[in-house]
């Protein structure tokens, strides 16, 4: 996805497994502190958690909310065998990807423990970067969603409730990532996080000079250069770089029309291809057209079928 945004970043956080709307769980207030291993991991939990999982820990900026996850499956059995519960939940990936196998497939609770945290510590330092004509931005959104696809046992989980039990709660999950995304946030919010500012301000395809900031120079930290403010008219009230725009004096008068809350460029649509009973995606490069037969979602259907004409 290649956004030149607006209001992008209600966009991703939309997409953070469904976690907006749903209050907050109370911030965990236990740190791992860097040397300090014998004290916060139990004897007979340092096989679980290596030393030098701890010092990762220890220096992230996520350190809070892994700290959580971790102290829960030791301390919470429940935790562990909803682990187990949504091991056995798992599905493939949909037909038509490269690698079907679920990136979460362990053998068992600790190992699925230990790949959520090496995951979620590469993640909470994740800056997007270009290449190509493609970016990078939405690889750990798109992973993480194969840990609840088609699984209840993974939906239970994020959302708060035991597995097991659906009628009984288990904050884990749902506070865990409710802290992680909160805190990855600040670091996305923070200096450390501009590293790739420049590489994203030099694309032609961003179109700096349609925003009021245009050097590197002029962000502090990647949240706000994805949040830039576009330039705006403001005597006339329209964008002058996108010409469609309709002047607000229009608006009481034209309440039929629905304005997405996104400056973006669109992915291209995926089309299927049946040779053989086998199955095969490529871009459309073709105009679409009515009887165009899109993948929507692993959904299969004419563009016409899709909007019912």
């Amino acid at each position: 996805m290649n956004v030149k945004l607006v209001s992008g970043v209600l966009t991703l956080l939309a997409m953070l497994y469904g976690l907006l709307g749903v209050p907050s769980p109370a911030q965990s207030q236990e740190v791992f502190l860097a040397g300090q291993y014998e004290q916060f991991i139990p004897e007979n939990s340092r096989s679980l958690i290596t030393r030098e999982t701890f010092d990762k820990v220890a220096i992230s900026p996520c350190n809070a909310s892994l700290a959580f996850l971790i102290n829960q499956y030791i301390n919470d059995s429940n935790v562990p065998s909803a682990l187990r519960a949504v091991l056995s939940g798992l599905q493939e990936l949909p037909v038509g990807y490269p690698d079907r196998r679920n990136p979460w497939r362990a053998p068992n609770s600790d190992a699925l423990l230990n790949l959520m945290v090496d995951t979620f510590l590469e993640w909470c330092v994740f800056l997007p970067q270009i290449n190509g004509s493609n970016d990078n931005g939405l690889v750990f959104i798109q992973n993480f969603a194969w840990f609840y696809y088609q699984n209840k046992a993974g939906q239970d989980f994020v959302q708060g409730r035991n597995p097991l039990n659906p009628t009984l709660p288990l904050i884990t999950g749902l506070k865990f990532t409710r802290d992680f995304t909160l805190q990855r946030g600040a670091f996305m919010d923070s200096p450390a996080s501009l590293t790739f500012v420049p590489q994203w301000i030099n694309d032609p395809r961003i179109e700096i000079s349609d925003y009021e900031k245009q050097q590197a120079s002029d962000y502090r930290s990647w949240n706000e250069f994805f949040a830039r403010k576009i330039i705006v008219d403001e005597v006339n009230q329209t964008i002058p770089s996108r010409p469609a725009t309709m002047p607000l004096s229009e608006f009481p008068n034209r309440d039929y029309i629905v304005v997405a809350p996104t400056d973006c460029i669109m992915n291209p649509l995926v089309q299927v291809f049946q040779d053989n009973a086998t199955v095969q995606r490529r871009f459309i490069e073709n105009p679409l057209q009515f009887d165009t037969v899109l993948d929507v979602k692993v959904r299969w259907g004419s563009l016409r079928r899709f909007l019912r004409i």
